[in-house]
């Protein structure tokens, strides 16, 4: 398996099989003739990371996400109250990772609430087709 970057689409990569089907070389010239066979999503190059800054005030935010539903990695510097498609989760300060918080396509709509101020970090990989 290995990561596949086009050059007329340079800031995704496609993940996947690669195979030499033809190997010819005709003097100073070598040609190979590839085939990948790959997953059906392009990756972003990099992870996307959203920051929010929290406090005892409630924050509404939007994260954006393409077309691959993807769960989060949620960083936390203090405990944080997040309202998710109506349901609320209490993430401790540290790592979290919470299979309900499944960032669909398109808008995802949060409530944030902390006892004190701090910030929550989303990092995901996205997908498109």
């Amino acid at each position: 398996r290995c990561k596949i970057i086009l050059d007329k689409d340079p800031n995704w990569y496609y993940n996947g099989r690669c195979t030499i089907n033809e190997y010819k070389q005709d003097k100073n010239l070598l040609q190979i003739t590839i085939t990948a066979t790959v997953e059906p999503y392009k990756y972003k190059l990099g992870e996307t990371v959203a920051t929010f800054a929290v406090s005892e005030s409630v924050l509404l935010a939007t994260i954006k996400n393409e077309r691959k539903t993807v769960v989060p990695v949620i960083e936390c510097d203090v405990t944080v109250e997040v309202m998710f498609e109506s349901n609320v989760f209490s993430l401790s300060a540290g790592t979290n990772r919470i299979l309900e918080i499944n960032l669909k396509p398109g808008d995802n709509q949060f409530q944030f609430k902390s006892i004190s101020e701090g910030t929550i970090r989303f990092t995901f990989q996205e997908g498109a087709l």
